[in-house]
Parts: structure tokens; sequence; C-alpha cells
């Protein structure tokens, strides 16, 4: 996993501030239930792109700080709900979110 340095993820991580700018640039009913979570894995930062619509049930999958899907050992990527996350909280989520996630935790 890459070395994760950064003071403010949303800013430093060039991936990561092009995905929410642009989903700031371009809102859609269905982006009033995305947001972004950073989390730690093993002690590494990593990201979810979440999304809490309860009429979709998708895959929700584990990035590493330089944006690239987490796989395991035979090249599957991983999905958020086959690990055990720590420290979760919301990095980010649109002004109109859909969603009640009780503050930080993360249903």
């Amino acid at each position: 996993m890459p070395k994760c340095d950064f003071k403010d993820a949303t800013q430093d991580l060039l991936w990561l501030k092009e995905i929410i700018d642009d989903r700031n640039a371009n809102p859609t009913t269905d982006m009033g239930y995305c947001y972004i979570v950073q989390a730690k894995l093993k002690r590494k930062t990593i990201f979810i792109l979440a999304d809490c619509n309860p009429e979709i049930d998708k895959i929700t999958f584990v990035l590493n700080c330089e944006g690239n899907n987490l796989q395991d050992d035979e090249g599957r990527n991983i999905g958020v709900s086959e690990v055990d996350l720590k420290d979760e909280k919301i990095i980010w989520q649109p002004l109109d979110f859909a969603c009640d996630l009780n503050g930080n935790t993360i249903n």
C-alpha cells in the first residue's frame, strides 16, 4: 500500500480532489446519496466512495491513497463489507445529502 502523506485528503490528494470537484460541479439527484469516507485498515489510510441509496444494493470498494482499488492476493477488488475498518469519518458529502448516518456512524 502506498504511503499516505497529507494534511487534508480532500485538497492534498489530487485524484480525490478531482472527484469531489466534479461532484460539486455536476450535482444530480443520485449524488444526494453519495459520500466519501476516510478510514483506517490495518493502520493504513483508505477511502471509500460510498452510497446510501436504499434502493440500490451495490458493492463499495476500498481505495488506497493513490485512488486504486485495494485487491486481495488473487487480484480481486476488496469490498468494504470484507474488511474491518477503524476510525471511519465522512470527509465529503453533498450539500443536499439525503441520508441520516447518525453523525460519523456508517450504516
